[in-house]
This record gives structure tokens, C-alpha cells and sequence, in this order.
């Protein structure tokens, strides 16, 4: 509670005083590197990370502690074969 009351304080100050010295250091933090973070995603990568995520929770629903594990070695083979298909589309 004491968290969020301190959040939203500093987004408050963020808003009402975007020049005072005190806030660029968390305005740098809470705003900029978020969005320069963000605007590097494409389209792509979102679907990609989306289905990774409804792979896992379906393999985590349907096979509980064994989809767990087989989801824990299918991921990164997955995440690689993605990257290299990601490469080889950008050099092609």
C-alpha cells in the first residue's frame, strides 16, 4: 500500500512539474527507456511472445507438472528456431 502511494505520488509530480531536477532521473526511468524499449517490438515479435505464452499455459493446463517440463524444454529451441528464421528473413 505504502508502495503504490509512493508511485503514484511521484507519477502525480511527474505530471506537475516534468522540469524539476528531481524528477528527470525517474521520468528517464518510468517513461523514456520503456517506450525506446517498446518502439523497437514489431508486430511480429508480439504474436510470437503471445502464442509462447498461450503454449505454455495451455500445455501447463491440460498436462499440469509434465507440461510444466515439457514446456521448460521446448521453449528455448523454440525462442532459437525463431531467431534464426528471424535472421534469415531480414538477410534474404
Amino acid at each position: 500500500m505504502f508502495a503504490a502511494l509512493i508511485l503514484t505520488s511521484l507519477v502525480m509530480l511527474l505530471y506537475a512539474a516534468p522540469e524539476f531536477p528531481g524528477v528527470k532521473a525517474p521520468h528517464q526511468i518510468l517513461v523514456v527507456r520503456p517506450a525506446r524499449f517498446l518502439s523497437r517490438l514489431s508486430p511480429a515479435k508480439i504474436l510470437f511472445v503471445a502464442a509462447l505464452g498461450l503454449a505454455a499455459a495451455l500445455l501447463i493446463g491440460l498436462f499440469e507438472a509434465e507440461g510444466a517440463k515439457f514446456f521448460t524444454m521446448m521453449a528455448p529451441d523454440t525462442v532459437m528456431w525463431f531467431a534464426a528464421f528471424d535472421v534469415a528473413t531480414i538477410t534474404d
